[in-house]
């Protein structure tokens, strides 16, 4: 008779899957709470990705926003479905920075906004 594992792994290289939420709820809601001025362009908000490095010239501000969304579903899934500790480190770490730079690029693009409604 074969007993089958769970898992190979030692429990202390893994992350329960509360833990591994409770820290994406964390990074979002600092996110949210940083746009929460401009929370009406949320949709939008990947878009911040982009801008910032104007990576993709002129195309539709729509498009970007999907790519962009389309990055954080991606890595917001690896992240859930990882259980293996080094991995998980390395996941989260790539969504903080993508958050820093996408919350970079829409302060950038508020502060733009905003200078030009105010010359009008």
């Amino acid at each position: 008779m074969t007993i089958v594992k769970k898992s190979d792994e030692p429990p202390e290289n893994n992350i329960g899957l509360n833990k591994r939420m409770g820290l994406l709820l964390a990074a979002y809601g600092i996110a949210l709470l940083l746009l929460i001025k401009h929370i009406e362009d949320f949709v939008l908000f990947p878009w911040g990705l982009f801008y910032l490095f104007s990576i993709f010239g002129n195309i539709d501000y729509f498009i970007l926003a999907l790519i962009g969304w389309v990055i954080y579903l991606s890595v917001t899934l690896l992240i859930v479905f990882t259980k293996h500790k080094v991995a998980f480190i390395a996941l989260y770490l790539t969504l903080i920075f993508l958050l820093i730079v996408n919350i970079s690029g829409c302060s950038v693009i508020q502060h733009q906004v905003e200078t030009l409604v105010s010359s009008v």
